[in-house]
């Protein structure tokens, strides 16, 4: 599941995912992502930190703190964080973290490592 509002970015890393063999579904609304994750088809999050229509931290919380969802990855993305803002999403549960902007390999790579080695997370700070 991808959340981003800059459509370019969006499509961008929409369409580098669909090469891998990967679906990425991007929900618009709050009560779309819960269905998505509710019914089984989220195997990752990518989100930006910064969407002006949704939490996107409390979301990730409510994701790793719940016994239903909280195997599923979530990576952060944003272009406008300070270092504390990145320890906190760490607090909230995150997996990994890029800052914007990045090159498509490297969240290629974070995504690869996050669905194909069980219990592993980031040590980004």
């Amino acid at each position: 599941m991808l959340l981003e509002d800059d459509w370019v970015l969006s499509h961008t890393i929409s369409k580098v995912l669909s090469v891998r063999d990967y679906t990425c579904v991007s929900p618009r609304t709050v009560e779309d992502i819960f269905y998505l994750l509710n019914n089984g088809e989220v195997a990752l999050v990518v989100s930006d930190l910064n969407l002006p229509w949704i939490n996107t931290l409390e979301l990730c919380k409510l994701i790793k703190h719940s016994k239903k969802f909280r195997h599923i990855p979530f990576i952060f993305i944003s272009g406008s964080c300070e270092d504390q803002k990145i320890k906190e999403t760490f607090q909230y549960g995150c997996d990994d973290f890029l800052n914007k902007p990045f090159h498509i390999q490297e969240l290629s790579s974070a995504i690869e490592i996050l669905l194909h080695t069980p219990n592993t997370r980031s040590k980004h700070p």
